[in-house]
This record gives structure tokens, C-alpha cells and sequence, in this order.
């Protein structure tokens, strides 16, 4: 059986702090050339941060079941309307950067 985990975006518009419940807006599936990021095997773990220090939110997902390997989706858009590159292997010099996972 093959997994396939998509990464959505959930925001959340409002927090009552006295009541401690967030409302959240619907999911929205988050997109690389026109096709939605997914990772092949599960233990995936996304997180938005600017690695390229452009000023915008770029996408860092590993993927620990099988390789270890860690990919970037550079956003090409705007801080408003992001757009999300191909992904690419993180690198330490000429070496794909990789994780110990349950496969490796």
C-alpha cells in the first residue's frame, strides 16, 4: 500500500483568548508547478520558513520512511500569492542532505 501525505495550509482567523478556542479557516492544498505537493511516504513533516532570506516563505519538508531526503519548494510569488518552485534536495555541498529515518 502506498501512502501519499498532501500538504495543506491552515490558517486560523480568530482566537478567543478567554474561551482558548482558535477558529480556522477551510484547508487550502498548497500547490507545486500546478500539481499539489504530496510526499510519497508518511513521517513528513512541513514547515514554512524563508531558507533563501529572500524576505518570502519558503517550504522545507523531509521525509523519514524511506531515503531520509529533505526537499525545498522556493516560493517564487509574493508574501500575499505565494508560488512554490519544484522541489529540490537540501544539499551539503555536492551531498543530498538526509535524515536517519525507519528506511535508512
Amino acid at each position: 500500500m502506498k501512502l501519499i501525505f498532501s500538504i495543506a495550509l491552515v490558517t486560523i482567523t480568530s482566537y478567543n483568548l478567554a474561551q482558548a478556542k482558535p477558529t480556522f479557516d477551510s484547508p487550502v492544498r498548497i500547490h507545486s508547478e500546478g500539481q499539489p505537493i504530496s510526499i510519497p511516504y508518511g513521517y513528513s513533516f512541513p514547515v514554512s520558513i524563508d531558507l533563501d532570506k529572500d524576505g518570502l516563505k519558503d517550504i522545507v519538508v523531509g521525509e523519514y520512511r524511506k531515503k531520509g531526503e529533505i526537499y525545498f519548494y522556493k516560493n517564487t510569488g509574493s508574501i500575499e500569492a505565494p508560488v512554490y518552485a519544484k522541489a529540490q534536495n537540501l544539499m551539503i555541498g555536492e551531498e543530498v542532505l538526509t535524515v536517519p529515518g525507519i528506511g535508512n
